[in-house]
């Protein structure tokens, strides 16, 4: 079931090594099936040009580990197996917050202490399964990044710390995902996701109807790619949009109006 929608849009073409991707959900929809997705991506599939499986450190600062369980059995995979076996390190990021909150040494450090040890976490994590796995690609994946905005910290501590994890992406193999949550009408979210757009090499959007509710279609994707242009040499970007509907178990993905 992963697999296929990551075929439908297009990602099984597109290699995520060393790349930024953003993932946004908007007007109350869940991207979850599309973190879990790029999650499978990331344990499942192999790089484009060495064949190399990738290894992943989830940081989630939104859902449990048996939310992500349970969509996994629902996209056709199970995380366990790979927590089992060392190919998937999940941090919970609000037991690092309650942990940070009742250590003395550690609530004094104030909001930007927090996010630096919090990078380290991932810096440590990211090393840890590179030695365990032969060096192996690393897909870092946060979700979701809005959540910090919730805890009060600053915008601008936020935005430093999607820079710390970035500066992750000049090892070879390493590639970073982040969700985060935009709402238009609250002016944090849209600075926050303004800037990861500006600097994300994919940008996958998923919003809903804004025509309203449909028994046909649950919301929309959109897929912002950018990209180098051999013949100009300037960056480019590309836009595909889709159209897709939600069941128990599977994910249908279809271009706009052509459903039956």
């Amino acid at each position: 079931m992963a697999s296929s929608l990551c075929a439908s849009l297009g990602f099984d073409e597109y290699d995520i090594n060393n790349k930024f991707v953003v993932i946004s959900e908007e007007n109350g929809c869940d991207s979850s099936f599309m973190i879990a997705s790029l999650l499978w991506k990331g344990l499942c599939s192999k790089s484009l040009h060495d064949g190399i499986q990738n290894n992943v450190c989830l940081l989630s600062l939104h859902n449990s580990l048996e939310h992500y369980e349970n969509i996994s059995i629902k996209l056709g995979f199970n995380i366990s197996s790979y927590i089992k076996n060392g190919n998937l390190i999940m941090l919970e990021g609000f037991k690092i917050v309650n942990e940070y909150l009742n250590n003395s040494n550690t609530y004094n450090k104030g909001f930007m202490g927090f996010l630096k040890d919090l990078f380290f976490i991932i810096k440590e994590n990211v090393n840890l399964l590179k030695k365990n796995n032969n060096n192996n690609n690393i897909c870092i994946i946060i979700d979701d990044i809005s959540s910090l905005l919730f805890l009060g910290l600053p915008l601008k501590s936020v935005l430093l710390f999607v820079k710390y994890c970035r500066s992750l992406l000049s090892d070879n193999g390493v590639s970073l995902i982040i969700g985060t949550y935009f709402n238009e009408k609250d002016q944090e979210q849209c600075v926050l996701f303004k800037n990861l757009y500006l600097v994300a090499d994919y940008c996958i959007s998923i919003s809903g109807l804004k025509t309203g509710f449909s028994s046909d279609v649950s919301g929309c994707i959109n897929i912002n790619r950018k990209f180098i242009n051999n013949s100009t040499s300037c960056k480019e970007s590309i836009n595909d949009l889709y159209h897709f509907k939600l069941n128990d178990r599977q994910v249908k993905i279809f271009s706009p109006g052509s459903i039956q």
